[in-house]
């Protein structure tokens, strides 16, 4: 304890203060600040990682736009665009709406969306014509029914998805184009 007192005397002497321990009480000590024989704790280190709004907003985006693309293609609202379009490919409107079912479950990166969209040559005649319907669809999609998707749905970031909206068009135009968001186009 006499220890304390002197390098508490010593450091009062420092400041200017005088100070006797056997005539007075010592000035009281701010609650909080480390003193004389207070313990200060070591800081731990929290690695309390987020991802940034910007990556958190464009996660998930591609995914979405695909899924709402193929939900749209098999829904009674895309039968005036999607009669004229089966009857010039000449295919059933049942096989297409299996068709897009099936895509919707696949499609979960921008490598399966742009793999949905490119016509290649070992592809079928009928799948074929699939892909050049939905990539129809597709920019049907964008133009004239996205805003109310954006807005009347579950979406979380709309000035992302209202951002990314004539990306998405450009990349579904030109789908061999389609490798990332990042890119400038």
């Amino acid at each position: 304890m006499k220890f304390l007192k002197r390098k508490i005397q010593a450091k009062l002497n420092i400041n200017g203060l005088d100070y006797d321990s056997e005539t007075s009480n010592p000035p009281p000590t701010k609650k909080g600040k480390k003193g004389p024989g207070r313990r200060h704790r070591k800081k731990r280190f929290t690695n309390n990682f987020r991802a940034s709004e910007k990556a958190r907003s464009t996660k998930n985006l591609i995914k979405n736009y695909a899924r709402a693309i193929c939900t749209f293609a098999h829904s009674n609202i895309a039968e005036p665009y999607l009669l004229p379009l089966v009857e010039k490919e000449k295919i059933s409107l049942e096989r297409f709406c299996d068709y897009m079912y099936v895509k919707k479950e696949e499609i979960d990166t921008i490598k399966t969306f742009r793999a949905a969209l490119t016509i290649n040559e070992e592809d079928s005649e009928e799948e074929k014509a699939f892909k050049r319907i939905f990539k129809e669809m597709g920019i049907i999609f964008i133009k004239y029914f996205s805003v109310n998707w954006i807005f009347s749905g579950k979406v979380t970031y709309t000035k992302t998805y209202l951002k990314f909206r004539h990306k998405m068009l450009r990349r579904i135009k030109n789908p061999e184009l389609f490798v990332s968001l990042a890119e400038k186009s």
